[in-house]
């Protein structure tokens, strides 16, 4: 488990605290999800492209690079290099130009008293009535291919929860169902982008997610999403909303129910 300090560095120095959690993914396609406790008393998750990043803060709490791959390094070294970071979490390690350069950062960031946690299925951050569950992987160890590796988070706040998987795969995904207890939730960011080994009738079927989230740039070589994925979504009447097509999307709930703010 994260020790228990760690929880200190989630609230702001404000009157009321903002939590904004940065999660790295596809570079140019990438997410960023941010978690914040407003005001209002409501959960505010917003997923954005690139261009979209405001600058109306220096800090962030938490940064998740969810696995090494330059695509999404890549994304998390630009918030690396722009604000502070108080902690960071990654789990598996890369060989790439692009990773060598995420490590720089956050050597950069410690030497400014980031703390850096690896995560493991089990850990938990929880603040008030929001928590963080990391579900997977069991360990920063044991398979070769990095997606296998993906950080895989619910975010619960009262009865709204949120999947956020990173690019975890079909094969791995329900091997995560079979050995965690992963429960329906209301909102789900489609892995890998929306690619079509990023979710199966299966995993649909066990999540009964209302609202599905896809991530990706607009016109990416990858073509992402893929048809398939979007034709599976539909058959199970899942709302679907793209960040290509939408731009920045934010979700916000009281606790039990939840809708979307511009």
């Amino acid at each position: 488990m994260l020790p228990k300090f760690y929880l200190q560095f989630l609230f702001k120095k404000l009157a009321r605290p903002a939590l904004p959690i940065f999660t790295g993914t596809l570079l140019a396609i990438f997410l960023f999800s941010t978690l914040s406790s407003f005001p209002d008393g409501q959960l505010h998750l917003k997923f954005y492209l690139s261009s979209d990043l405001g600058f109306f803060n220096r800090s962030v709490d938490v940064g998740i690079l969810t696995h090494p791959d330059s695509d999404h390094a890549a994304g998390l070294i630009g918030v690396l290099s722009r604000f502070r970071v108080s902690n960071i979490i990654y789990n598996s390690e890369g060989e790439t130009q692009t990773f060598l350069s995420f490590k720089e950062a956050v050597e950069r960031q410690k030497k400014n008293g980031a703390k850096v946690y690896t995560v493991k299925s089990g850990d938990r951050v929880k603040i008030g009535d929001i928590s963080v569950n990391f579900l997977w992987p069991i360990s920063a160890a044991g398979s070769s291919r990095t997606n296998d590796l993906s950080i895989v988070s619910l975010v619960k706040f009262k009865d709204f929860e949120v999947l956020l998987p990173g690019d975890q795969e079909v094969m791995e995904a329900e091997k995560m169902l079979a050995a965690v207890d992963v429960p329906a939730v209301e909102v789900l960011k489609v892995a890998h982008h929306g690619s079509k080994n990023g979710l199966s009738r299966r995993i649909l079927e066990r999540l009964k997610p209302q609202l599905a989230i896809i991530s990706a740039g607009k016109n990416n070589r990858y073509g992402h999403p893929h048809g398939q994925v979007l034709e599976l979504l539909k058959e199970f009447t899942v709302r679907i909303l793209r960040t290509d097509e939408e731009g920045t999307v934010e979700v916000a709930s009281d606790g039990q129910s939840f809708w979307l703010t511009k």
